[in-house]
């Protein structure tokens, strides 16, 4: 069995593919957001690596992790950094990133969430910046790389690829295979913000 880490953004669907991997029931320990600061990580995951990891780059500059031997990397991004930007900035207000309860959904559509063009801009460089991060890390090293939308498209293929290089095999079934998935996270005013600071984008880009 080989390790993979997925390298991530902020709203890039990670947490919907790890629990799709972990929902093969293959993967123990699961993929998880380990070197999270407020949960997760510790100075022995600093020191001793999991074989299967998803972390931001904030994450890794943060805590400088060693990696498995022989790890094999996702890149997972979004090419669409104004509608991740709107995704991260309602995550924020309705202080919900992902939920895969129907009732919590609602309530999170619920939430009145002001615009405000300086905190998206301020949100959206720090993408850009994170977003270049990953690109010259992984400049020199082997890796795949899916976007938002392919795993949105068509996940079962992008979870076959994975669980084929990481050459894992059905040895027995753990609790993990039982996790749900993430729902899609909707907001009514979702659309009109993502247009609304393209624009704001396209006026700065033309200035």
């Amino acid at each position: 069995m080989k390790p993979c880490w997925i390298l991530t953004t902020p709203r890039s669907g990670s947490t919907f593919l790890s629990r799709r991997l972990n929902q093969t029931g293959l993967f123990n320990p699961p993929f998880a957001e380990w070197y999270n600061s407020e949960t997760l990580c510790d100075e022995f995951l600093v020191k001793n690596p999991v074989p299967f990891c998803k972390i931001h780059k904030f994450q890794y500059n943060e805590h400088l992790p060693s990696f498995p031997k022989n790890v094999f990397f996702i890149h997972l991004t979004r090419k669409d950094l104004a509608e991740a930007t709107v995704s991260q900035y309602f995550a924020g207000h309705t202080k919900m990133w992902n939920t895969t309860c129907e009732k919590d959904l609602s309530e999170h559509a619920n939430v009145d969430v002001p615009y405000n063009r300086d905190t998206m801009l301020r949100l959206y460089f720090d993408m850009i910046h994170e977003s270049k991060g990953w690109v010259e890390f992984l400049k020199d090293k082997k890796h795949l790389e899916f976007d938002y939308e392919d795993l949105m498209t068509d996940c079962s293929s992008i979870v076959d690829k994975i669980v084929e290089l990481t050459e894992t095999q059905n040895n027995e079934p753990n609790k993990y295979k039982d996790m749900h998935t993430p729902l899609k996270m909707y907001h009514p005013l979702k659309e009109e913000y993502v247009k609304k600071f393209k624009e704001t984008i396209k006026q700065i880009e033309n200035n």
